[in-house]
């Protein structure tokens, strides 16, 4: 039989930062989730949109600099 001081419902972030807190106070802490650690927003949601928003950004501004466009870049 396992024993731990604190017990977390959902992995997601805010699970994850008070887990972390427990931890550094001393505590031992079990995480409990049904999903991978992060939740939602690490795996599917905001992070991984926001990657994809970055990389568009950084397409279009290669595609609009001043040298790439006199050497015929779309």
């Amino acid at each position: 039989m396992f024993t731990y001081d604190v017990a977390i419902i959902g992995a997601g972030a805010g699970g994850l930062n008070t887990a972390m807190e427990a931890i550094s106070m001393g505590k031992k802490v079990v995480l409990v989730d049904k999903y991978k650690p992060g939740g939602e927003c690490t795996w599917a949601g905001c992070i991984p949109s926001k990657a994809l928003i970055q990389l568009a950004d950084e397409i279009h501004t290669a595609k609009n600099m001043p040298t790439l466009k006199s050497m015929g870049s779309k």
